[in-house]
């Protein structure tokens, strides 16, 4: 219950970032060998001086944010910036290979609940499709669930299953079945991001929204990132530039 009361109460405070103005910032991705340790140790100290916990530091370094930015801004760098460095490789060398990408998985699986509990106030979108395992991360918490003995680490997982599902988790075949249907009518389809879908369609690509109606024009050579508010797109190729949809 203090969970879910702290979540509300955070929530309220931030908005998502939707004007074409913010520009992105590609982070120095040396950051995040670091943090993927911090939450392999389970080490959610503060760090006086800087951010609540250890694991937002090291991200406001990496997107130079600093504690007076405002807060939509701070969600809405990191909506976007977590789409860039998705393929970011932040194991080392003699460790199976891990991309920041897992880092929400990883996070769960160590019970580092500060840094879930942060991708939901800052709108981060849920639903990474594993298409070889065939699992968002709300079908890994109850995988888990299910081959857990441990009655604290199931209440901890049981709290976090209601906080996963209200920053809007989705598992798998609901995903899954949406893009088969999609992809019987495009040429290509995309697994969802924050409720929207890049599709091709003659060449041209466009984002469809949560009814699967266009909400961005199929017209261009390219799609790139959103966070449902603001979406890359770009008529060569190559030059991205930021549509803001209302």
């Amino acid at each position: 219950m203090m969970l879910r009361f702290l979540l509300l109460s955070i929530m309220s405070l931030y908005a998502l970032a939707s004007t074409a103005q913010d520009t992105l910032t590609y982070p120095d991705t040396s950051h995040f060998h670091l943090l993927y340790g911090i939450i392999k140790k389970n080490e959610p100290e503060n760090t006086p001086g800087k951010a609540r916990w250890a694991h937002r530091t090291i991200l406001y370094d990496a997107l130079k944010i600093d504690g007076s930015t405002p807060d939509s801004i701070v969600a809405g760098r990191m909506q976007l910036a977590w789409q860039q460095v998705a393929n970011v490789r932040v194991s080392e060398s003699d460790e199976p290979p891990l991309r920041f990408r897992d880092l929400l998985r990883v996070a769960l699986q160590e019970g580092y609940g500060v840094l879930l509990l942060d991708a939901v106030v800052w709108k981060i979108d849920l639903n990474d499709m594993n298409r070889d395992l065939r699992k968002t991360l709300i079908d890994q918490l109850e995988l888990q669930y299910r081959e857990n003995s441990d009655e604290g680490r199931a209440e901890w997982l049981r709290e976090y299953k209601q906080l996963l599902l209200a920053g809007g988790a989705k598992y798998f075949i609901e995903l899954d079945y949406r893009m088969g249907r999609l992809s019987t009518k495009y040429e290509r389809v995309r697994p969802p991001l924050y409720g929207m879908v890049a599709v091709r369609r003659n060449g041209k690509w466009g984002w469809l929204d949560e009814h699967n109606n266009p909400v961005v024009p199929l017209r261009y050579k390219a799609v790139r990132y959103t966070n449902g508010k603001v979406f890359e797109v770009s008529n060569d190729g190559t030059h991205f530039t930021m549509l803001s949809v209302k």
